[in-house]
């Protein structure tokens, strides 16, 4: 196992997405932009939301104040992974820390942590308003890495999208793709995993690894 486990939150720790997608159709429907939810959905997991609307001819601090208004509201009901608790458990009684680095807001991702008593299993959890740069600049990563002394060579970063494991390559610590879609088989990284139990058999001396059920 790694020392430490640095996690995404949306898409990773909990699936957010179904709720987060519904908002994001309700907010293209405001600016009267057509386009499929599964489409939708494939651009924002390969890339994110501002290149979604952006392409459109969109700014996106107009339409993530309405995302958001939206978004607010239906998240709350979002869950975990399955097998999420055991992995964070498993991975703390072995000695190891696991951490959150997230673009999502703090009083949300505490809120949802807490109700499935989950926040007492993180040694920090940064969020995007905590000033660091946006994903994939790797100063929030290395700012963690410093602060808790970790080596990179025992590190591995948990995401779902590229920008996560660029932010990961840009520190230069090991990447874990959470890919329980199959939707980013052709990323390079060096673990690329489909279900949440498949973290705890990860090691620094593999790379390059694709674990299936």
């Amino acid at each position: 196992m790694f020392d430490a486990y640095i996690w995404d939150f949306d898409g990773t720790l909990f699936d957010t997405y179904p709720n987060m997608m519904t908002a994001v159709m309700r907010a293209l429907k405001d600016f009267d932009l057509d386009i499929g939810d599964e489409d939708a959905y494939r651009i924002i997991k390969r890339h994110s939301i501002k290149k979604l609307v952006e392409s459109h001819g969109i700014a996106n601090s107009e339409f993530v104040q309405v995302f958001h208004q939206y978004e607010r509201k239906i998240v709350r009901p979002a869950l975990p992974f399955a097998g999420t608790k055991n992995t964070l458990q498993k991975i703390q009684d072995n000695g190891s820390s696991n951490f959150v680095l997230s673009h999502r807001d703090e009083n949300t991702l505490n809120d949802l942590l807490s109700r499935h008593g989950l926040l007492n299993y993180f040694s920090a959890i940064y969020i995007i308003d905590t000033g660091f740069p946006r994903k994939p600049n790797p100063a929030g990563l290395n700012y963690i890495i410093e602060q808790f002394s970790l080596a990179k060579e025992k590190t591995v970063i948990i995401g779902d999208r590229p920008m996560d494991i660029q932010t990961g390559d840009n520190a230069g610590i090991y990447t874990c793709l959470f890919d329980q879609d199959h939707l980013l088989d052709d990323l390079v990284v060096d673990f690329h995993v489909y279900r949440m139990p498949d973290i705890l058999s990860l090691s620094p001396i593999q790379s390059n690894t694709e674990i299936t059920p």
